[in-house]
């Protein structure tokens, strides 16, 4: 990611609709889930710290990020429980957490995906959770997304084969941020085509109208997803569980 894009995203991820949503979503999905416990949890890529001020993942929350730059967000936020590494090595034990995150980092161009999986379930304790979301579709492959350091999206099925092939059993995915889809594709589009190449990323408070609205519909796809699996969207959203 452009060293940049941190302070960017430092500044949006509390209050832009995309964040809050995504968070919205993933706390749905963790309090419906039986855990046999959830005392130690570990965000990969845990960037400037957003998660792990918002999302109660477990009694203790380990960030994980290669930059230190991000790292030094999350410090002066009050975050203490950081270590500086890489996701496709991570410097814990086996079996020694419960619920592991990665929120948009297997997309980087540094991670190695089937590595970081594998690790992933070498970490897990059995029955231990993770939650993995990932920017969908390499069509909407655009500005943003290489600023974000992302190099590819990725779709429904290879996520499956991802998380099978490293002999964990998805237990829910689904594609999110539905709606707005057809907007998107369209402006991501004409993004690659017709407008001027910008020089930084998308990531930055909305007009608060907008934020409101955006929110709104972010909140009603939560409620959904208890119910229903989105066949289409702008991100794919897994959660796996070690076998026990």
């Amino acid at each position: 990611m452009e060293p940049r894009e941190y302070a960017a995203m430092r500044r949006a991820e509390d209050d832009h609709w995309w964040y809050r949503g995504l968070r919205t979503i993933l706390s749905s999905f963790l309090s419906r889930l039986s855990f046999r416990k959830r005392e130690m949890a570990l965000d990969i890529g845990c960037g400037t710290g957003g998660t792990l001020r918002n999302v109660d993942l477990a009694q203790d929350a380990i960030g994980l990020d290669a930059s230190s730059r991000a790292l030094g967000y999350c410090r002066r936020d009050g975050l203490r429980l950081l270590v500086r590494g890489s996701a496709n090595l991570l410097p814990f034990r086996s079996g020694a957490v419960d619920v592991v995150t990665s929120l948009d980092v297997l997309c980087h161009r540094s991670i190695l995906p089937r590595q970081v999986v594998a690790e992933v379930r070498r970490v897990l304790s059995d029955g231990g959770v993770f939650c993995l979301n990932l920017p969908a579709f390499n069509a909407l492959q655009a500005h943003h997304d290489r600023y974000v350091g992302t190099v590819h999206r990725f779709t429904h099925g290879e996520v499956v084969r991802l998380i099978t092939r490293a002999g964990m059993v998805v237990q829910r995915i689904t594609y999110w941020n539905t709606v707005l889809f057809p907007l998107e594709l369209a402006y991501r589009l004409a993004d690659k085509c017709l407008l001027p190449e910008r020089t930084r990323s998308e990531v930055a408070l909305d007009h608060p109208l907008l934020d409101k609205l955006f929110l709104s519909i972010m909140r009603l796809e939560a409620a959904l997803l208890r119910w229903v699996r989105l066949p289409i969207g702008l991100s794919v959203l897994t959660v796996a569980r070690r076998k026990r």
